[in-house]
C-alpha cells in the first residue's frame, strides 16, 4: 500500500483466519472511520461454531478465532518511515483440553464431549488502536449465548503427551464460546472398560455443588483432569483459567 494520508492516523482491524470456513461470522460491524486514534472503537460480530459432526471430530473443526487492531500514522517528514503496520492478534475463544492421568492404565478414553454448551453468540471487541497494549479480558465480551448444543471428539492414546494431557499445540483442543456455563452443562466421557464402551457424564456448571458458576473467558485455556473410579463414578478437577494461551503460529 503506497498511498497514505500524511500525518493522519489510519486504523486497521483484522480477523484470523482469513478463511471463515471454521465457523460462521455474520452481522460484522466495523468501527466507523475516525481520524482520532485515541478514541475507543468497537468491532462486533455474531459467531457460530462449526456444526457438530457425526464422526466425533468437533474439536478438530473448532480452530482458533482471533482479531486485532492497530493504528499507523504516516509522516513524510520523518526519515525512514515505512508502510509497515504492526498488528497484534488477540484470542476470542476459550480453549478446553484434558488430562487423563487420573484414569487407570487399563482403561482407555475413546471420546470426550460436552452437552448444553452454546454454539453461537455475539462478540464485541473494544479497543483503542493507538494504544493496543491495554487490552484485557474486559475488552472482549460475549453475549446472547444461544443454541445449546452437544459437541464431541474421538481420541487415541497418541493424542496425549507423556503427562497424559491432550497435546495443546495440536488439533483436538476444543475452542469454545466464552461465557457463564448453563446450569445443565455437562462433560461426558466414553471409556473402554474390559473391551466394552462405558459412557459417564458430570455437570460442570459450578466449581462445586455450592460454589460459583463456571465462567469460560476469552483468550484463556482450561484443563480438566478426568478420574474414573468405577462403573458408577466419573469425577474431574478443573484448573480454571491458566492464563493467555499462545499457539505456535503466533
Amino acid at each position: 500500500w503506497d498511498i497514505w494520508r500524511n500525518k493522519v492516523p489510519t486504523n486497521f482491524w483484522a480477523i484470523y483466519p482469513a478463511s471463515l470456513s471454521i465457523g460462521t461470522i455474520s452481522s460484522l460491524s466495523l468501527p466507523a472511520d475516525n481520524a482520532s486514534d485515541s478514541d475507543q472503537k468497537t468491532l462486533s460480530f455474531d459467531y457460530t461454531l462449526p456444526a457438530p459432526s457425526s464422526d466425533y471430530s468437533d474439536a478438530e473443526k473448532q480452530q482458533d478465532l482471533c482479531f486485532a487492531y492497530s493504528c499507523k500514522t504516516w509522516d513524510e517528514d520523518v526519515a525512514g518511515n515505512d508502510n509497515t503496520v504492526n498488528i497484534r492478534f488477540y484470542h476470542a475463544l476459550s480453549a478446553v483440553y484434558f488430562d487423563i492421568s487420573g484414569v487407570k492404565n487399563t482403561i482407555a478414553v475413546n471420546k470426550i464431549g460436552f452437552n448444553n454448551v452454546p454454539s453461537s453468540a455475539h462478540c464485541e471487541m473494544t479497543g483503542t488502536p493507538g494504544n493496543p497494549g491495554v487490552l484485557s479480558d474486559d475488552n472482549i465480551t460475549w453475549t446472547d449465548q444461544t443454541s445449546l448444543t452437544s459437541f464431541s471428539q474421538a481420541y487415541l492414546i497418541t493424542d496425549f503427551d507423556e503427562n497424559s494431557k491432550v497435546k495443546f499445540d495440536e488439533s483436538k483442543v476444543f475452542m469454545m464460546i466464552p461465557g457463564t456455563l448453563n446450569a445443565n452443562a455437562e462433560l461426558w466421557v466414553e471409556f473402554e472398560v474390559d473391551g466394552s464402551p462405558v459412557t459417564k457424564s458430570v455437570n460442570i456448571s459450578k466449581h462445586s455443588p455450592s460454589g460459583p458458576s463456571v465462567v469460560w473467558k476469552p483468550g484463556k485455556y482450561y484443563l480438566y483432569k478426568l478420574v474414573y473410579n468405577g462403573s458408577g463414578d466419573l469425577s474431574f478437577t478443573g484448573t480454571g483459567a491458566l492464563g493467555p494461551y499462545e499457539p505456535e503460529w503466533l
